[in-house]
């Protein structure tokens, strides 16, 4: 199950890492909003190659490309039936748009450390107990894969 790597914590000592979470956070939900907003296969394009160097510099691509790569099932998947149904440019555009989830999440939970993930959590008035929850399990999606 190498697509959960996506959820598995890599410690580093880069300037992604030592981010504080909520930017983080920021960041992977702005993604995720303009990848909502933004329809357009080049925009999309151009948001995931912003996002691809962040991993780079996190010292965490090769994660990331594991965990496209065990991915790889699915985002075919997902291309196919919307190949099918809707074309070329609509497949193209949302299995983007899928590949551009996966990203912004993935390099928040890659350099974001799961203590530091509740922390934050209840920081923006989140109950202790579902942070906790929340938390303890992100950690252990890898393990149970």
């Amino acid at each position: 199950m190498m697509a959960l790597k996506v959820f598995e914590f890599k410690r580093g000592d880069t300037i992604i890492h030592r981010l504080d979470p909520r930017v983080k956070f920021l960041f992977s939900i702005s993604f995720l909003a303009l990848s909502f907003i933004y329809s357009n296969f080049v925009m999309l394009l151009i948001f995931l190659l912003t996002i691809i160097p962040l991993f780079y510099f996190a010292k965490s691509l090769e994660n990331y490309l594991k965990s496209l790569k065990g991915a790889l099932l699915f985002i075919i998947l997902v291309f196919a039936l919307n190949y099918f149904v809707s074309g070329l440019y609509l497949a193209l555009t949302i299995t983007l748009r899928l590949i551009l989830l996966m990203s912004s999440f993935s390099i928040f939970f890659m350099t974001t450390y799961p203590e530091d993930f509740a922390l934050m959590l209840v920081n923006i008035g989140v109950p202790y107990d579902f942070a906790l929850t929340l938390t303890m399990s992100i950690r252990f999606v890898p393990t149970l894969a």
